[in-house]
């Protein structure tokens, strides 16, 4: 089956290239990072919870999840 497109074909003559140049101050971006982002984030415990079926990731899912991945995977 042939799919009609919506736009015409542009032959590569009319591609539009960008053009080097440099970008003005005033278009740049500045990142000020104060501090250690790191610092704030809560610890992870190595041994997580047992798992609490929820609304979308219910015991089937998990079940067919862990079967389908086996248990090394994360």
């Amino acid at each position: 089956a042939y799919i009609q497109s919506k736009k015409k074909y542009k032959p590569v003559a009319q591609k539009v290239r960008a053009v080097l140049g440099t970008c003005p101050e005033k278009f740049r971006i500045e990142r000020h990072i104060t501090g250690d982002p790191l610092a704030t984030m809560p610890k992870l415990s190595p041994t997580p919870p047992p798992f609490v079926p929820t609304g979308r990731y219910t015991q089937e899912r998990k079940e067919a999840f862990d079967k389908a991945h086996g248990d090394d995977f994360l």
